[in-house]
């Protein structure tokens, strides 16, 4: 299996896994958010939250992938331990 699609492979599942948590959370605290704050500012927080979290997904693969690129996967943080 090429590097591509095993990256695209746990790219796609943290993403799936991600969406589900954002989901189960966003469920439990939207009430309280939208009763607090207003249901306008607490979807925006979720969105930013929802948006912030997806980024770092991509970014870390992003990383990753590249160090694996340059021979230094043995350096990035998930390998060091």
């Amino acid at each position: 299996m090429s590097n591509n699609k095993v990256f695209a492979e746990a790219k796609a599942k943290a993403m799936s896994e991600a969406e589900l948590l954002l989901a189960e959370q966003s469920d439990k605290v939207m009430p309280w958010m939208a009763d607090k704050f207003g249901p306008e500012l607490a979807a925006a927080q979720i969105q930013l939250e929802s948006e912030g979290l997806r980024d770092g997904i991509d970014k870390f693969f992003e990383r990753l992938e590249s160090k694996i690129g340059r021979e230094e996967a043995s350096q990035a943080a998930p390998f060091k331990n």
